[in-house]
């Protein structure tokens, strides 16, 4: 009996051992996961320049805070003012700066992290499983540069839901402050970021109705103030403030109809098949119909615009939608039901997207996706900014080896420029800094982001007004455009106010005049044509041509829900692509169509281009296009 009731004190003594060893080892795994969670997101990013368009912009915000230039005043593009903090390069003392900045951010998102793994209450099953869905996210994190916008918005998920699962009023207060911030570094984040906000007060408001009108204010007022007092430190004036506004709400709405691009099927049959197992997994994941109705008001506006942002531009950009949807999945595991006879269709459907995620990153992104999602590409840009002296020296090595600059491609052009002041109006120059040119920014930096009409008239006025000694071009444009009518008013003003100086193998170099070539231009005649019918050019002297062209009622509704596909334009048998809406500008009726034509725009002894006797519009977005009020003009002396 006496050995009986040994053994029975020492397994009662045993059963407390064990149980510490189990609450042991799960705070090990816990925290484990907090690490790789914390690694994922990570916003420490350098990159090399890398002889691209995309390249091209990256160093062009990078030299425009280098060198003092302001937003709303002196320059603008698709990001805002904080957005070369995130992909900072080794220009001025950027690359200090914008490590910083990132640290600081990393920060903030580790202590978003640690607060729903260590206070949230949840269970470790579904921590893992979000951390696991969290990786499929990652090159959201960094997609084509810049990604910090969309590392706020997975804080705010997290904050909005904690708020939703345990309250505390402090998890509200950042995630109002963070809204106010995320537009600074992106406005299609920031319009993300309101969607989850909308979201999340309209589930407020039908849980608590007459109560919630405190936090409906405060969601006005504070993001506001927030975005207003940062706005104080980043642009020189109020009115720098609302023509940065103005500016960005231009480059979104022109975006749908001119940065349009067709992509291959399989990708839009995957993100049919994503929509379907995010429905699925919400139903089969959440037990309790409040909880889904919550998830379902945060993210359903989010997941439509980042399916609009992706599939405008059908090339990379379908990464914002593929990698938000995990991003989605990630925050509904954490509300996941723990119930073991029911968590395997769940686990199917986590499983169905994996495979989705997998073969569409193998296919259009490489070995790259799967480093960011495996925390690899993060440990080594930290291991970079451990040694950033180093990383310096080794960016700027790279990135002359990759740029493509003036002095190699046209040595002649580049000895006559010397330390004279010059704008490049080619799409890629960001071998400017390497190359010692005396670098002047025209506001929208790069021409084929200058779509609509307003933007294409900054750059115009530019040209008239600030135009530097020399202009550098290759004449060359993105996604098949027409280079002159890409923007037309900026051309105009180019031809008015500079000669040419020589044209080179592969640019021309624009040297300015003392006077404009002409004071201005008169208006011969005007008519109303549908879209689509054939413009002949008339011989009685004009030479320049508009059309201002408004859209049907159809092309309205696909800019507004989807995308405007291309309108091409067909002149001397050559079919390119054309924005309509920048056409309100003068467009010469001698267009030149090569670098050799170009050139001799400008020159009064070449011959210049042929005359274009008709023209027309077609290609599969022109049904999108009603008529067109087409006015003819000569110059006058």
């Amino acid at each position: 009996m006496m050995n009986v009731i040994a053994d029975i004190t020492d397994i009662d003594a045993a059963v407390p051992r064990l149980a510490a060893r189990r609450v042991s080892w799960s705070a090990v795994a816990k925290w484990a996961l907090l690490a790789w969670a914390i690694l994922l997101v990570s916003p420490v990013r350098m990159w090399p320049q890398a002889g691209g368009v995309d390249s091209t912009w990256v160093f062009a915000l990078n030299w425009a805070a280098a060198h003092g230039l302001a937003f709303g005043r002196d320059v603008v593009f698709t990001s805002g003012p904080l957005a070369w903090l995130t992909f900072p390069q080794p220009v001025g003392d950027n690359l200090a700066r914008g490590v910083l900045f990132q640290c600081c951010v990393w920060v903030l998102l580790a202590g978003v992290l640690a607060d729903l793994f260590l206070r949230g209450g949840l269970r470790l099953a579904n921590l893992a499983l979000f951390t696991l869905l969290l990786a499929t996210s990652a090159p959201l994190f960094w997609f084509n540069y810049i990604g910090l916008q969309n590392l706020l918005i997975a804080a705010l998920a997290v904050l909005f839901l904690l708020c939703r699962l345990r309250g505390e009023r402090w998890r509200y207060l950042v995630a109002l402050l963070l809204i106010g911030i995320i537009p600074l570094v992106k406005l299609t984040g920031g319009m993300i970021a309101g969607g989850m906000l909308i979201g999340f007060l309209t589930d407020h408001a039908i849980r608590l109705r007459s109560r919630a009108w405190k936090d409906v204010v405060l969601a006005v007022v504070l993001p506001a103030a927030t975005f207003g007092v940062t706005c104080c430190f980043l642009f020189p004036s109020v009115a720098a403030v609302g023509t940065y506004i103005k500016e960005s709400l231009d480059l979104a709405t022109g975006y749908s109809s001119a940065m349009s691009l067709a992509g291959e099927g399989y990708a839009a049959a995957a993100a049919a098949e994503v929509f379907l197992l995010l429905g699925a997994f919400l139903i089969t994941a959440v037990r309790k119909n409040a909880l889904r109705r919550f998830l379902i008001a945060l993210f359903a506006l989010p997941l439509f615009l980042s399916f609009k942002h992706g599939f405008v531009r059908q090339d990379m950009h379908e990464i914002n939608f593929f990698c938000f949807a995990g991003l989605t999945l990630a925050i509904t595991a954490l509300v996941m039901t723990g119930d073991r006879r029911r968590i395997g269709l769940p686990l199917i459907l986590v499983f169905g997207y994996s495979l989705i995620w997998l073969e569409y990153m193998n296919s259009r992104i490489g070995h790259d996706a799967f480093r960011e999602a495996a925390g690899i590409s993060s440990a080594k840009m930290l291991k970079g900014a451990l040694h950033l002296s180093a990383t310096r020296d080794a960016l700027i090595a790279r990135s002359i080896r990759k740029c493509e600059l003036l002095s190699k491609t046209d040595p002649a052009i580049r000895g006559i420029i010397g330390d004279a002041p010059v704008a490049s109006m080619s799409e890629i120059y960001d071998g400017a800094g390497y190359d010692g040119l005396n670098l002047r920014l025209y506001p929208v930096i790069q021409r084929y982001s200058a779509y609509t009409p307003y933007l294409d008239h900054l750059n115009a006025a530019w040209i008239q007004d600030k135009g530097p000694r020399f202009l550098v071009s290759d004449f060359v444009s993105i996604d098949g455009r027409q280079p002159w009518m890409e923007t037309p008013d900026m051309w105009y003003e180019t031809w008015r106010w500079y000669d040419l100086r020589l044209l080179g193998k592969n640019h021309v170099l624009l040297e300015r005049r003392r006077s404009p070539r002409i004071s201005r231009l008169e208006s011969m005649r005007r008519s109303s044509v549908p879209f689509g019918t054939q413009i002949v050019m008339p011989s009685d002297g004009a030479e320049f041509w508009s059309a201002k062209c408004g859209m049907s009622l159809s092309g309205n509704l696909r800019k507004l829900l989807f995308r405007v596909p291309e309108v091409l334009v067909t002149i001397r048998g050559i079919r390119e692509r054309i924005i309509p809406e920048v056409l309100s500008a003068p467009v010469p009726i001698r267009l030149p169509n090569t670098l050799a034509e170009f050139a001799s725009m400008f020159d009064g002894e070449s011959a210049p281009p042929a005359r274009v006797r008709s023209l027309s519009f077609g290609g599969p977005g022109a049904s999108s296009y009603g008529s067109c009020e087409v006015e003819f003009f000569r110059a006058v002396p």
